[in-house]
């Protein structure tokens, strides 16, 4: 009767393996630990791999040999192995993303326009409450004004301001003429 420790055919030896893919200990480690493999012992206490396991090793080296990473190698749910293409990775990739962009371009509903439109008319009159803060500070201050801008305002206060009548003068005709005085 034969120990199944001691049969040769089911069992192979990490050195075996890192020789085989001309790879170093932390590789092979490395790879033993992404597999997520067990290794065994046999009765004088050496490591192997069984042969389904040298067999997800072989085509893990195969995947890395293409690529140059493991990423993207993928061990079906039953633990058969189930490699994807790359294409494949980058198309449900694509898919998910396009998912999302087509989540993210559903148009708003009523409130959700309601409050954008009320928050950028906010935001508007909150800018032009700035801009009239700041131009009565250049008006006031015309040292403020850019030197180009100084004339173009002396010029339209001349415009405005009455050349001939006080501003008095000026309500009371405005008050008389509609009998309001």
């Amino acid at each position: 009767m034969s120990n199944p420790n001691s049969d040769r055919t089911n069992q192979t030896r990490p050195d075996e393996l890192m020789s085989k893919y001309n790879i170093k200990k932390d590789a092979y480690y490395s790879r033993i630990k992404f597999l997520d493999i067990q290794v065994k012992k046999d009765s004088s206490r050496k490591v192997y791999l069984t042969d389904e396991q040298v067999e997800l090793m072989d085509a893990l080296h195969s995947h890395i040999e293409e690529t140059g990473k493991m990423d993207g190698f993928i061990i079906g749910n039953n633990g058969s192995l189930a490699v994807r293409e790359s294409s494949e990775i980058e198309e449900a990739a694509q898919q998910i993303e396009l998912e999302n962009k087509e989540v993210k371009s559903e148009e708003p509903n009523q409130e959700q326009f309601a409050a954008l439109v009320r928050s950028s008319a906010e935001f508007a009159a909150g800018m032009e409450i700035a801009k009239y803060t700041i131009a009565k500070q250049m008006q006031d201050n015309p040292d403020l004004l850019p030197s180009d801008l100084k004339d173009q305002v002396e010029a339209v206060k001349a415009s405005c301001s009455p050349k001939s009548q006080s501003p008095t003068a000026i309500a009371n005709q405005f008050l008389k003429q509609y009998n309001l005085a």
